[in-house]
């Protein structure tokens, strides 16, 4: 693994990590609490070879009194030193027994040997290194042969004895509490990495990378408590809404071609977000003034009417069985151009009915009537509907929940669509975590905007303060047939008496220059620039084609058939977003 591998599981994992280093220093606070206290003690001896006053002399006998220091060392721990010292300091022990609580030690290159002793109490460990050193100099000086005028070869010399320790050296807190730091994190690290390994739940868009290559088209951040499930229009403003609007755009060059009229929306399973992201994304396309049919074929569970607030006892399922056919089922809901098919009473035969020669007439007569079709379909891996109604659309969205379910759940979802043909737009990560950087940065976007329109009441259609008092038409918050009459409406011009008139210099006061086009007018570039996802070219440049007017100017034939769009030869229809 990498090391930004790394550094986002531990990000992702922090928790884990937190837990077992608290945990590890803990059992070392515990440890260090209930060890017993142990002191040590130390004594320095040296050891020098008696030898004449040359220097060739000298040299010898410092190298015979080093070479025999490994040797003086072992005999420290012997029977032959720590017997008399057991019975010397009345120990109820062994010697093998008393040398494990001795540590001896020879400094490379030196004639000095180093004697610990470690024992309960201070007193006790002092008492024990310096008997030891006397019982190994009186030792050092019976194994070495005497020199010819009777003196001993080898001279033992104690010049540093032990002395009573005024603190234990067992246990070491300092010590205890750095071991179990690291202790700590090490663990901690290996149980995140081992915690990330076995999750498979999807929780973000590299986990759906693994899964699939299918692009992430929006990410909708996790609901606040009490928001309103239609967000589009309780708040239109906020993160969520402007997350929908991506995913409007994004869905726009994704059927720029006009072949995709029809989008089912679905899941892998149940509660992920697809009902709340189908109405949603149907209101965001009723917004830019494009006619939008959002269909309920989640005939087992139903909630788009609910969800709405709309009658659902007849719908789909009363179209399917040919009681009543689409323009007497659709409920228009609100001032947009969305109608709505709530899914009707349950059925007993639901994927029967949705897979029959109705629901594939319904589907194309809905797609020649409005210019995009959205379904809310059941999840795919609960029932069969959502792969039937995939192929009978132009396209599918996954909605997936993170944390939801897991990377076989969605790639098991994603196979069953590719086994039956289905074209998968794309997906939408709902419930996403939201970066605190990317909140900041909208927050004071949508901050700064507000305070450069004066306050939260200059918004999208809202009327220019010179305007006030007038009968002025807001375009652009209008939706429905009166904006296609609005935007041929002719320019409202205040009171003579409200407008200042030129300057000195010939220049039109800011207040007449931005009321002074006319929304309609094709020359106003801001309202090309407004409207320019849904009316091309030529509309904004043709002639007055009022519903109440012909091409020529004359009134319309009322004796000419509509078309199948719902509009008469000659009648002015906006062209659909979608590359129609």
């Amino acid at each position: 693994m990498e090391l930004n591998g790394i550094l986002r599981v531990l990000r992702k994992r922090w928790t884990s990590v937190l837990v077992t280093l608290a945990v590890a220093v803990l059992l070392a606070v515990v440890v260090t609490a209930l060890m017993p206290a142990r002191y040590t003690a130390t004594a320095k001896m040296f050891f020098s070879a008696r030898s004449g006053q040359s220097i060739t002399e000298l040299n010898e006998g410092t190298t015979f009194a080093a070479s025999q220091m490994s040797s003086l060392a072992d005999i420290a721990t012997s029977p032959l030193v720590l017997e008399p010292v057991i019975e010397d300091l009345h120990l109820s022990t062994t010697p093998p027994e008393l040398a494990e609580s001795l540590s001896i030690t020879v400094p490379e290159g030196t004639a000095i040997l180093q004697i610990a002793a470690i024992s309960p109490t201070a007193e006790g460990a002092a008492e024990l290194v310096n008997a030891v050193a006397g019982e190994l100099s009186d030792a050092a000086d019976g194994l070495f042969p005497a020199a010819e005028d009777g003196a001993e070869a080898v001279r033992a010399t104690i010049h540093t004895p032990g002395a009573v320790p005024t603190e234990p050296s067992v246990p070491n807190p300092p010590v205890n509490l750095v071991l179990g730091v690291v202790l700590g994190l090490l663990v901690g690290v290996g149980v995140a990495a081992l915690r990330e390994a076995r999750d498979t739940r999807v929780r973000g868009e590299r986990d759906l990378a693994d899964v699939t290559d299918a692009t992430v088209l929006a990410r909708l951040g996790r609901a606040e408590e009490g928001e309103a499930p239609v967000f589009m229009q309780t708040d239109p403003n906020g993160q969520r809404a402007e997350a929908v609007r991506g995913l409007r755009t994004n869905l726009h060059f994704l059927t720029a071609t006009g072949s995709t009229r029809t989008i089912v929306v679905t899941s892998a399973t149940a509660g992920e977000g697809k009902t709340t992201t189908a109405v949603n994304l149907a209101v965001a396309l009723a917004d830019t003034g494009t006619s939008v049919l959002l269909v309920d074929a989640d005939m087992r569970r139903p909630a788009v009417a609910r969800t709405l607030g709309l009658e659902g006892r007849a719908g789909l399922s009363t179209l399917l069985i040919g009681q009543a056919g689409l323009e007497d089922l659709a409920q228009r809901w609100g001032d947009r151009p969305l109608d709505v098919l709530p899914a009707g009473q349950v059925p007993p035969n639901p994927s029967e009915l949705l897979s029959s020669v109705p629901m594939a007439d319904l589907l194309a007569e809905a797609a020649g009537r409005y210019d995009v079709v959205i379904v809310d379909s059941p999840p795919v891996l609960a029932v069969t509907d959502a792969t039937v109604l995939s192929t009978l659309a132009g396209g599918t969205l996954m909605v997936v929940a993170t944390g939801r379910h897991r990377k076989t759940e969605l790639r098991e979802a994603l196979d069953r669509l590719d086994h039956v043909g289905a074209r998968v737009l794309g997906l939408v990560l709902n419930r996403a975590e939201v970066g605190k950087e990317d909140t900041r940065r909208y927050e004071e976007y949508v901050e700064d905007g507000a305070a450069a329109r004066g306050g939260a009441g200059a918004g999208w259609g809202a009327i220019d303060p010179a305007l006030a008092g007038s009968d002025a038409v807001p375009v652009l918050g209008d939706a429905g047939p009166s904006r296609r009459g609005a935007r041929n409406a002719p320019a409202v011009v205040p009171p003579s008496s409200a407008v200042p008139g030129p300057t000195a210099g010939g220049e039109v006061p800011p207040a007449v220059a931005d009321t002074a086009a006319t929304p309609g007018d094709p020359d106003d570039e801001w309202w090309a620039d407004a409207d320019a996802e849904f009316m091309s070219a030529e509309e904004l440049s043709a002639p007055d084609r009022s519903p109440d007017r012909d091409v020529d100017g004359a009134a319309p034939d009322v004796g000419r058939p509509a078309a199948s769009n719902g509009t008469r030869p000659g009648e002015s229809r906006r062209p659909a977003p979608w590359g129609a």
